[in-house]
């Protein structure tokens, strides 16, 4: 897991708590930040309310999720194609 953003001082203590795969990031540039996005399955957006129920929601439902991204991106692959046929038709 990824937690991107600004890393503040009042942050620290949560790094000696946190689980052996989540990696704090601080702030990222753009081309960063949006390779990053492309290279992972999911993301969550999160405030500090929450967190935790987020996290576990999310693991109990990965597959759910992978499987509707996979869809989004079949879907949007059709659309793509077909985009790609009339602009070569004309």
């Amino acid at each position: 897991m990824y937690m991107t953003g600004k890393i503040r001082p009042n942050y620290f203590p949560m790094f000696s708590n946190a689980f052996f795969n989540v990696h704090f990031t601080n702030f990222l540039s753009d081309e960063t930040y949006y390779a990053l996005l492309r290279s992972i399955d999911a993301v969550m957006c999160l405030t500090v309310q929450g967190i935790r129920l987020g996290i576990l929601q999310m693991k109990n439902q990965q597959n759910w999720h992978k499987t509707g991204i996979e869809e989004l991106q079949d879907m949007h692959q059709i659309e793509w194609n077909e985009n790609i046929r009339l602009y070569k038709s004309n």
